[in-house]
């Protein structure tokens, strides 16, 4: 992936003063994934919404994420999360070891279409997913273009 979209330093440097608040509604959440279904948040900053889904039941969640600050925070903000430092964007897990992959606002992130495809791919064949029809895709907030916030395989 080229450095322009490989942003460590940038959130290194704001980790400690970034907020996000996007949200995830449950209710369409819930209806894809299980609480005890392996849940990894890709690019999960702090790991705001890893603590938000074990706060709402689920028990299994990863976050990954490029900055080490940002791993820090989430380490010294909640307790018990399991957040894992990405050093690239290749996941250091097995194919099919999650059944759903949250990404809020990560793709926004990544300043251009190569470094967007390049990621979605990682997760597409981190997922082993062939097509559209083994997937479900929603977006958190509801608007369609912004397709690939969440993917989760089908049950």
């Amino acid at each position: 992936m080229h450095t322009l979209d490989w942003q460590v330093s940038y959130w290194d440097s704001v980790a400690d003063k970034k907020t996000f608040s996007h949200t995830i509604q449950m209710d369409r959440f819930r209806a894809l994934v299980g609480p005890q279904d392996r849940i990894l948040d890709y690019g999960c900053g702090y790991g705001r919404t890893c603590a938000f889904l074990q706060d709402h039941g689920y028990t299994d969640v990863t976050g990954v994420e490029i900055s080490k600050e940002m791993i820090q925070r989430g380490n010294r903000t909640y307790e018990g999360l399991h957040l894992l430092h990405l050093e690239d964007p290749r996941l250091p897990f097995a194919d099919n070891h999650f059944a759903a992959c949250t990404l809020l606002a990560v793709l926004t992130c990544v300043p251009t279409d190569t470094g967007q495809k390049t990621m979605i791919h990682e997760l597409l064949t981190g997922f082993e997913i062939l097509n559209e029809e083994t997937i479900d895709i929603l977006t958190m907030n509801g608007n369609d273009a912004k397709i690939f916030q969440f993917i989760a395989k089908k049950p």
